[in-house]
């Protein structure tokens, strides 16, 4: 009778599971997105030094690559990178002859992660998601310039650091997945996002309309 090893169970167990655990499809692509809510944002306030203004711009395009990963039970889990610029323009008012304007200019990086299921066998399938988001602006890549000072010559300028933020949120989505020729996958979807601070943000609350292309 052949003698049967145990050290061989694992090597059959692991032969037996690869089908399962390797063989799901994984898309990668590239995705951008369109910001439908508001994109900037004016404040002003007054007190007894003087008036101060504030504006803030998020451009509303944002772009990054993604990867897909199918699970059981026709769920999926997708990640990857965004990138978004921003700028703002801050002016204190002290007197006629005393105010001094600031500038700020920065990018958002986010990550989100979010898992979808989807409905359907044909080439157009409907899903929907839930997740989370991880958002930052690098203290490195923001620059507040000061380029105008009453009490200065008016080209002074001073470059430097402002606050940076690290942050996070959860994200809700629902769009269409298009099975086209060549295996491409196309993803419009409309995600709503509720970051958990509203530093460098028009407002804590955003709905982006993406389109995602992957293989």
């Amino acid at each position: 009778m052949p003698r049967f090893h145990l050290s061989v169970l694992p090597s059959c167990c692991f032969a037996a599971a690869a089908p399962t655990v390797f063989g799901q499809p994984l898309y990668v692509g590239i995705k951008g997105g369109l910001l439908l809510t508001d994109s900037t944002v004016s404040v002003q306030s007054s007190g007894r030094t003087g008036l101060s203004t504030y504006s803030f711009n998020l451009r509303r395009y944002s772009l990054g690559p993604f990867v897909e990963v199918k699970l059981p039970w026709r769920l999926r889990i997708e990640s990857g990178f965004l990138y978004r610029r921003f700028d703002d323009t801050a002016v204190d008012w002290r007197g006629p002859s005393w105010w001094t304007a600031y500038r700020s200019r920065g990018s958002r990086r986010e990550v989100p992660v979010v898992v979808k299921r989807e409905w359907g066998a044909n080439r157009v399938r409907p899903f929907f998601g839930a997740g989370g988001v991880w958002s930052r602006v690098p203290p490195t890549d923001l620059e507040v310039e000061r380029f105008y000072d009453a009490a200065q010559p008016p080209l002074f300028v001073d470059r430097g650091q402002g606050a940076s933020d690290n942050t996070g949120g959860w994200i809700i989505t629902g769009g269409l997945r298009f099975r086209a020729p060549g295996g491409l996958k196309i993803t419009p979807e409309i995600r709503f996002t509720r970051y958990s601070s509203g530093l460098w943000l028009p407002t804590r609350n955003q709905v982006d309309f993406f389109l995602g292309l992957g293989f």
